[in-house]
């Protein structure tokens, strides 16, 4: 027991890059993706009925509009 216990102190744990481009590309995906969202949401409630073609659409553009305007502004204010 005691050897194995010392293997297994012995492991590092995986370390993420932490890059400003990853944090970029990141940030603006989990952006995009609540504003996708959100906008389903909204279709929802005014046609009461869930398009799939709309929802990939909708979450395709809110994603790379979030990578291009929200990502660069998540990067502007982290210190590394």
């Amino acid at each position: 027991m005691t050897a194995l216990a010392q293997t297994f102190r012995q492991v590092v744990p995986p370390q993420w890059p932490r890059g400003p481009a990853l944090r970029m590309v990141g940030g603006g995906t989990l952006w995009g993706l609540m504003l996708s969202g959100g906008l389903l949401a909204l279709s929802y409630q005014s046609c009461n009925a869930f398009c799939l073609g709309d929802a990939l659409v909708t979450t395709a553009l809110s994603v790379a509009a979030g990578i291009v305007t929200v990502g660069p502004v998540t990067t502007l204010g982290a210190k590394d």
